[in-house]
């Protein structure tokens, strides 16, 4: 077993592809767990996407301190065996409030 997760635990948005399903044996063979759902107070992992499907829950756990990344963090992470957040973060626009004039 391999270290390289070690003690990290990731939710994986479910338009990332590959699957979870997939992703799963290798970040439990690295040390990390993945999880089903997003625990209530706990900060995660969060590998997702840029597809508008998961627009709103990338604001949303961007807005509680989650990292969200795209699914090439885990990839190329275990091909290097080093992790590179930067390379790999998704930039997560601000929500727009709506204001109304009189």
């Amino acid at each position: 077993m391999l270290d390289l997760f070690h003690g990290m635990v990731f939710y994986i948005s479910p338009n990332v592809n590959p699957p979870a399903k997939d992703f799963k044996p290798l970040i439990e063979y690295s040390g990390g767990k993945v999880v089903a759902t997003l625990p209530k107070n706990d900060k995660v992992i969060v590998i997702s996407t840029t597809d508008p499907k998961d627009a709103k829950l990338n604001q949303r756990l961007d807005s509680h301190g989650n990292q969200i990344f795209t699914s090439d963090l885990l990839l190329n992470s275990l091909m290097k065996q080093h992790i590179e957040y930067d390379l790999y973060r998704l930039e997560i626009p601000p929500t727009k409030k709506l204001s109304f004039q009189k």
